[in-house]
């Protein structure tokens, strides 16, 4: 993903999350988590692009934040759907140790059983 639609996916989701919610520290949290796991992990879960096989320091990186990030939390979000693919985001939870029941949701998607 280059520099520049990250950036824009970055302000989508950032004005988003602002318009719409009302500010509580549970949604602080999903939002500060949010934008963490796009910036750690945006080469797995853009919508659209070709997912490219990123360096494994960088999937390691990524798989640091999915461990202590609020899935569910993300998971609930129907504004991130417009510009991150739920289902890679659940494909590199279950590559990070993190899998999905099979037949749970993920926004839209629905984990096969």
């Amino acid at each position: 993903m280059s520099k520049v639609s990250y950036l824009l996916v970055t302000i989508m989701i950032f004005a988003c999350l602002v318009s719409d919610h009302k500010v509580s520290a549970k949604i602080k949290h999903c939002d500060d988590d949010l934008l963490t796991f796009l910036n750690r992990c945006a080469d797995y879960i853009g919508k659209g692009d070709p997912n490219p096989i990123p360096s494994p320091s960088y999937k390691a990186e990524c798989c640091r934040v999915i461990n202590y990030m609020d899935i569910p939390c993300i998971c609930d979000d129907k504004q991130v759907e417009m510009v991150i693919s739920k289902k890679r985001m659940v494909d590199i939870c279950g590559q990070c140790g993190k899998p999905f029941a099979h037949g749970s949701k993920c926004g839209s998607y629905t984990v096969p059983l």
